[in-house]
């Protein structure tokens, strides 16, 4: 039973840090501050922007990114664009061609 709680309490974090990680400029080393200072994305997103000052690493550029709407940390990333294939010129078949 412990090791299935670790194992929930692992993802659960490993989930947090994903989630702010996808804000631009946060990484990994600014999600374990912000875990270790206000525990849940709810309590980031409510906290004065004052309090995200005070994080070491969370500077001017990504507070108001952690200030945005929840949505915009809630979101799932948009899928991939599907990529063009490069498209060759139609070739007849060997057999229609003239043998010289």
């Amino acid at each position: 039973v412990d090791s299935l709680n670790g194992e929930q309490a692992k993802n659960h974090y490993d989930k947090f840090v994903e989630t702010l990680t996808t804000v631009k400029g946060v990484n990994k080393t600014d999600a374990q501050t912000l875990s270790r200072n206000f525990g849940s994305i709810s309590n980031i997103m409510s906290a004065p922007i004052e309090e995200l000052f005070l994080c070491p690493g969370i500077g001017e550029v990504k507070v108001p990114r952690l200030a945005s709407p929840p949505s915009t940390l809630t979101q799932a990333a948009p899928p991939p664009r599907p990529r063009r294939r490069a498209t060759l010129p139609f070739l007849p078949p060997l057999s229609t061609l003239p043998i010289k």
